[in-house]
């Protein structure tokens, strides 16, 4: 007789897990301390990339204002904020990636994390603060979980 597995995760929910979990590791235990900050302005979501003047400084400006709706998703401010958004995330995107598919989950976190950041750049256009987190995408997952609930 075969044990169960302690956890039952669809391998999409748990492989999302481990990315957050890698890029956490290697941005504040693996690069060295001059480079974790740089690393996190490429990375985080400020809203004072879109103001005029922001946009003005180049070519690379106008990616991170492109790449950084995505790449805030991966980076957490700390270990517990990565324990809550991957509890959460296994929890709510278990029962989401069980019932519509890996592919479909997927979907339906990157563009719940792309709504919060544009919720966040609609709140505090031209603040200099940057937001990191899976936040967004585990409440769009959230919501999508207790449309199956009810």
């Amino acid at each position: 007789m075969t044990p169960e597995p302690i956890f039952n995760a669809p391998s999409g929910v748990t492989g999302a897990i481990g990315v957050l979990v890698v890029t956490h590791v290697v941005l504040w235990h693996l690069l060295p301390e001059g480079m974790q900050l740089t690393a996190l302005s490429y990375l985080a979501f400020s809203p004072i990339r879109y103001t005029s003047r922001a946009l003005d400084e180049g070519l690379f400006a106008w990616g991170a204002a492109v790449w950084t709706f995505a790449t805030h998703m991966l980076v957490h401010g700390d270990i517990v904020h990565l324990i809550m958004n991957c509890a959460w995330l296994l929890v709510f995107g278990g029962a989401i990636a069980i019932r519509v598919g890996t592919q479909r989950f997927l979907a339906l976190g990157i563009l719940s994390g792309i709504a919060g950041a544009l919720a966040f750049l609609a709140l505090r256009y031209g603040d200099p603060v940057p937001v990191v987190g899976a936040s967004g995408a585990v409440s769009g997952l959230m919501g999508g979980a207790f449309r199956f609930f009810f």
